[in-house]
């Protein structure tokens, strides 16, 4: 066939950018739940400090108002939490309901706790807001062309049906050569030089997005590096804490008082860590 070989190669190498675009896309959602996870237990921990602090009577000014700055960014950031597990619940990330898609059209969404993940860490109004700002190149018009042609030929709705699938993923996880190499009935009915140059054309969107993800995957890298350093400090310090039964600032040793302003003022800087997002 006219071109055939031109066309097995660009699909050839669509499939191995696509496997290396999922490898990356799976990557960037285990680096950030990892950050999440992280945030969680260092939020316990300052939580767990703040809570042995605050019971002892007659503290200094300066330590009172690092408690009260923690106390502040511990419950901003389990407000948040919790109507970000609002918002997931009131999802079903992964779900095909409805999308016309049969199985092993290259999704692969990710769960609950990813959805999490992204939207502490990126900030947004809502969690799929934030799923498709991470998985960008599902939503480009050359990703929903491809999609809908592939609709139409096997029936389908078009363009309308290619929105239907993305909102219906979410869209983590959906990649656009996997989508894409799905639909054969597109692929029979186009081609070969056409369907080449479509290929070449999604293998560079590929690429591209797999580049934003790098970026994303080191700056949450970054920052999960800052906060737990941060916390290694604070562990030194707060580890060998033995306060007992003391109930008053007068009952310190010097030391003592000296240890608990420190790790009063790093529980501080890590609880605003908590809130900050990832640019």
């Amino acid at each position: 066939m006219f071109n055939n070989g031109l066309k097995k190669e660009a699909l050839s190498s669509l499939k191995k950018e696509k496997g290396l675009y999922d490898e990356q896309l799976t990557t960037t959602v285990n680096t950030l739940e990892g950050f999440h996870n992280s945030k969680l237990k260092i939020k316990d921990k300052v939580k767990k400090f703040h809570d042995e602090i605050e019971r002892i009577g007659g503290k200094p000014d300066n330590v009172e108002i690092e408690l009260q700055q923690i106390k502040t960014e511990l419950n901003k950031f389990d407000s948040e939490i919790k109507r970000l597990e609002s918002e997931v619940d009131n999802q079903n990330f992964g779900t095909l309901t409805g999308a016309g898609v049969a199985a092993g059209a290259g999704i692969a969404a990710f769960g609950p706790t990813a959805a999490m993940a992204i939207a502490t860490t990126f900030g947004t109004a809502s969690t799929g807001t934030a799923i498709a700002t991470l998985s960008g190149a599902a939503a480009t018009n050359a990703a929903l062309a491809w999609l809908g042609g592939g609709a139409l030929a096997a029936g389908g709705s078009g363009i309308a049906g290619g929105s239907a699938l993305i909102a219906a993923t979410g869209p983590v996880g959906w990649t656009i050569g996997g989508a894409a190499l799905a639909i054969g009935g597109f692929m029979a009915n186009s081609k070969n030089k056409e369907i080449a140059r479509k290929a070449t054309e999604q293998i560079e969107k590929l690429k591209e997005e797999k580049n934003k993800l790098k970026e994303l995957t080191t700056k949450v890298e970054l920052h999960c590096k800052e906060l737990e350093k941060q916390e290694g400090v604070f562990s030194y310090i707060v580890d060998n804490f033995n306060l007992g039964k003391r109930s008053h600032w007068t009952e310190l040793t010097e030391s003592e008082m000296k240890d608990i302003g420190s790790a009063a003022n790093i529980a501080s800087v890590m609880a605003k860590m908590l809130n900050e997002k990832v640019a």
